[in-house]
């Protein structure tokens, strides 16, 4: 089943998210599709990191806000600091971009 939701920040419940695989190490990949009501279409949400450009992205949920926060905690995956990425929804080109990045050393 199909929950629409705002994911873009449009204000209108056009979005869904996709749930894909499992890694081992329990990260879920999701997809962001939604109706483009300007084309008619349904389309699928680009993501823009700092690896490049993906449709499937492991802990991508964006909120109502089209915003998504990302957080590697200490020691996750061998990680040696806290490692928090903050995505928007850029309404302009249609997909989501890596705003900022902060890594902050484990104590």
């Amino acid at each position: 089943m199909i929950n629409f939701k705002d994911c873009t920040g449009s204000g209108k419940k056009y979005n869904f998210i996709l749930v894909g695989t499992t890694e081992a190490c329990g990260w879920v990949c999701y997809l962001v599709a939604g109706y483009n009501e300007e084309v008619n279409k349904v389309e699928i949400f680009d993501i823009k990191s700092q690896y490049g450009v993906t449709q499937w992205f492991a802990r991508f949920y964006p909120n109502e806000k089209g915003e998504s926060f990302i957080e590697i905690l200490c020691g996750d995956h061998g990680f040696e600091s806290n490692v928090r990425e903050f995505y928007k929804f850029n309404k302009a080109n249609r997909m989501y971009e890596l705003i900022d990045v902060v890594e902050t050393p484990c104590e």
